[in-house]
């Protein structure tokens, strides 16, 4: 019995992609992992599933490569390389606030 590829059900599937477990046919292959895969991988190290993204770049990053700043936002590494390191890049993050939203107090710092 053939295996349809999981992505589009139509075309027979070549491969199990080791990310997911998917069967997937040659035209839902990227770089050896099938197309969804391939698509929430971290865009910094390519090594992993990403979990969420840069506030700054917007890349998406996986948990070795994303650095939470507060309970919801996440920094790269290559962006805190880009500013000299995690403070700046909260000053950043903070000036950044008060022009958006100007006038509302930034919450207190846990850490």
């Amino acid at each position: 019995m053939v295996t349809l590829c999981e992505i589009c059900n139509r075309n027979p599937s070549t491969m199990k992609c080791p990310g997911c477990g998917r069967e997937v046919c040659v035209e839902h292959q990227v770089n050896g992992l099938c197309l969804v895969c391939s698509q929430t991988q971290c865009a910094i190290c390519g090594e992993k599933p990403a979990i969420g993204y840069c506030v700054l770049c917007g890349r998406l990053g996986c948990d070795e490569c994303l650095v939470q700043i507060d309970n919801v936002r996440r920094v790269c590494i290559e962006c805190i390389r880009g500013f000299g390191g995690i403070e700046p890049v909260r000053r950043r993050l903070a000036l950044a606030r008060k022009i958006v939203r100007p006038g509302i107090p930034e919450p207190a710092s846990g850490n």
